[in-house]
C-alpha cells in the first residue's frame, strides 16, 4: 500500500476511538467534582483505551505514513497513561502537565497525519481538526489550568474537548468506510 492509503486504517476501530472518546467526555463533565484518585484512574483508563485502540487500528496492515503515526499515537497515549497511574502523579498538577502533554503530542502527530492522507480522502480536514483541538488544549492546560482552583473547569474543558474530538473520530471513521466502500464497489 502506497503512503497515504485509505486501507491502512481500520475504520471500526476508529469509531470504537470515537466511542469511547465520548464515554469519557461524559465522565468527565458529569463527575467533576470526584476526588484525586478517580480523576487519575479516569484519565488513564481513557489514555490506556485511547492507545490500545490506535494501535488495534494498524495491527495487519503493512507499515506506511499513516500507519506509522497512528502507532507512534497509540504508544504515546499509552506510555502517559502507565505514568498517570504510577505512583509519579501524586499531584493535580502534575496530572494537568500529563493531560496537556498528551494533548500536545496526539494534536501534533493528528496535524501530520492530515499531510499524510493527501487527497485520498474527501474530509481529510477532520483529522487536521482534531489535531489543531488537541493542541490549543494542551496549551491552554499548560498556560491556564495549572492551579488548584481550575481543576473544576479542566474537568469541563476537557469534557467539552473529548466530546468533540469524539464526534471528529466517529464522522472520519464513516468517512474512511465510505470511500473503503467505493473503491471495493469500483473493483
Amino acid at each position: 500500500m502506497e503512503k497515504g492509503s485509505i486501507k491502512s486504517i481500520n475504520w471500526g476501530a476508529l469509531a470504537l476511538r470515537g466511542l469511547i472518546v465520548n464515554l469519557f467526555s461524559v465522565c468527565f463533565v458529569i463527575f467533576p467534582f470526584v476526588n484525586f484518585n478517580l480523576r487519575v484512574l479516569f484519565f488513564s483508563i481513557f489514555s490506556l483505551s485511547f492507545g490500545a485502540l490506535s494501535l488495534d487500528a494498524v495491527i495487519g496492515f503493512k507499515m506506511n505514513a499513516i500507519s506509522l503515526l497512528e502507532l507512534l499515537q497509540g504508544t504515546v497515549s499509552i506510555i502517559i497513561g502507565v505514568i498517570t497511574l504510577s505512583a509519579v502523579v501524586d499531584k493535580n498538577e502534575k496530572l494537568v502537565l500529563l493531560i496537556a502533554t498528551w494533548a500536545i503530542i496526539v494534536g501534533v502527530l493528528k496535524y501530520i497525519l492530515y499531510y499524510a492522507w493527501g487527497k485520498d480522502i474527501p474530509h481529510a480536514w477532520l483529522p487536521k481538526a482534531s489535531g489543531a483541538m488537541a493542541i490549543l488544549l494542551g496549551l491552554f492546560l499548560l498556560f491556564f489550568m495549572h492551579t488548584e482552583k481550575n481543576l473544576m473547569a479542566v474537568a469541563v474543558y476537557l469534557g467539552a474537548y473529548t466530546f468533540v474530538f469524539g464526534l471528529l473520530l466517529l464522522a472520519f471513521a464513516m468517512d474512511i468506510r465510505a470511500v473503503k466502500k467505493e473503491s471495493e464497489e469500483k473493483w
